[in-house]
């Protein structure tokens, strides 16, 4: 699948549904756009019907015989099996989708992938596995060079690790993404590191710095 040649997606679900009805779109682009319907819809709470879209996609992958495609919609199942609480089928989904991108070194989907299934061991109180997959994409982020995705990945690992009690690696983690969301310019998900910087700090009872 030549995911850069596709066309992109619309953000607004109601113009990706219409573009899919009216069925002028390419393989490839449909494929692209019905796991975006699906992940839209899952956190909106339709995961059901995001599973129903994700089927199709994944269909017209293994038709078209593309491995990579096919990925993509392992890939969005996940998300959708995730928002409806099925976290072991999350996980399963995730795998698959890992080992399918894997197949085409498509390591930034590879880095995605793993802080998804981060968030579904976490969800079955398995945060040792959640670390080793996170610890897994912070070596994806820093082979691509890609300071935001290690920006993000240590946002989440400084989650894990504080859930974990591990609470001076968990600062270390949210101060180093904080500095790495700063020079990159990325303003707006500041908030977002530093709500989870003082929730570990009121759980470990460390002064805000």
């Amino acid at each position: 699948m030549n995911i850069a040649a596709s066309a992109a997606p619309p953000s607004d679900i109601g113009a990706l549904k219409a573009a899919l009805t009216i069925g002028s779109l390419g393989v490839e682009s449909r494929i692209l756009w019905l796991c975006e319907l699906a992940r839209q819809s899952a956190r909106l709470g339709l995961a059901e019907d995001g599973l129903k879209h994700v089927k199709e996609a994944i269909e017209l992958a293994e038709a078209n015989q593309d491995a990579e495609a096919k990925a993509s919609g392992l890939d969005a199942a996940a998300l959708c099996h995730y928002y409806r609480g099925d976290h072991l089928m999350a996980i399963v989904c995730s795998i698959d989708a890992y080992q399918g991108y894997a197949a085409f070194q498509r390591y930034d989907k590879m880095g995605h992938v793993l802080t998804s299934v981060a968030a579904s061991f976490v969800e079955i109180n398995a945060g040792d596995l959640a670390e080793t997959a996170l610890r897994g994409c912070l070596t994806i982020a820093q082979r691509l060079k890609d300071d935001f995705l290690l920006a993000r990945t240590q946002n989440t690992l400084g989650i894990t690790l504080g859930d974990l009690h591990r609470f001076d690696e968990a600062d270390a983690l949210f101060s180093a993404a904080l500095d790495n969301l700063v020079s990159l310019d990325k303003a707006e998900h500041v908030p977002k590191v530093m709500t989870n910087r003082g929730n570990l700090h009121k759980k470990c009872c460390v002064p805000q710095r």
